[in-house]
């Protein structure tokens, strides 16, 4: 997914607070399936990450996918 692209999305879905389901690469390099809300969207280290309501930040170039879910 287009870097600026996905940037985007993640700023649209933290502004609405729905919860969503993140594919992202781990340090590790396996992959992870997170769900929840957006809660906040940072830079720390010229590396943007966002942060989910549990406390969990993922850095948003590690992303391969994010899901808006419906319910």
């Amino acid at each position: 997914m287009a870097t600026n692209q996905l940037h985007t999305q993640v700023l649209q879905l933290s502004k609405v607070k729905v919860p969503c389901e993140i594919v992202y690469k781990t340090q590790l390099g396996s992959t992870t399936i997170e769900k929840g809300i957006i809660r906040d969207v940072f830079s720390r280290s010229q590396q943007d990450f966002l942060i989910l309501e549990s406390g969990l930040p993922i850095l948003i170039a590690s992303i391969l996918a994010i899901n808006r879910m419906e319910g």
